[in-house]
């Protein structure tokens, strides 16, 4: 089996369920609706549809820096979108897309050629290798500020 198909499992474990260390992203979403979604229970931090606007713009660049499309390093904006109105419809559409994006990811780092696993994936940043599981990473990192989230919102915990 390849090393990239090996990332693409890690990416589906830590996205939809049998997490190493503990609840998926979804597993974590699951029970959220639109109010919690825009919920601000702390002070100062992000809500949870603002940390699921976040991962689909990370989900998008990474896609296309897999695919090629980007040859320089992204700006700090770029990895945030903003939050449409909060409605019931918006939060469903909002899901559906972070479930599209993610599954379109995980067939592109399938594809992705090993011996291009030390190339960085845009010029002067790091390898392939550091990109693919650094969205691993940061899918669990967001995961576990949702939870936190939840806590504050009163939401019984997986």
């Amino acid at each position: 089996m390849s090393e990239t198909i090996r990332i693409a499992q890690q990416m589906k474990q830590g996205f939809e369920k049998d997490c190493w260390s503990g609840p998926s992203l979804l597993e974590v979403l699951d029970g959220v609706d639109h109010k919690m979604a825009s919920a601000k229970p702390i002070p100062n931090a992000h809500t949870i549809w603002e940390i699921v606007m976040h991962l689909i713009a990370g989900q998008s660049l990474m896609l296309r820096m897999v695919q090629g499309d980007i040859a320089q390093r992204v700006a700090v904006g770029d990895w945030w979108y903003d939050v449409p109105k909060p409605t019931k419809a918006n939060w469903t559409a909002t899901l559906a897309r972070l479930k599209k994006q993610e599954k379109e990811l995980q067939r592109a780092v399938a594809k992705f050629p090993d011996d291009r696993l030390e190339t960085p994936l845009v010029e002067g940043g790091r390898s392939a290798y550091n990109n693919l599981h650094g969205h691993v990473q940061h899918t669990l990192y967001h995961a576990g500020q949702i939870l936190m989230l939840k806590k504050a919102l009163g939401t019984k915990q997986q």
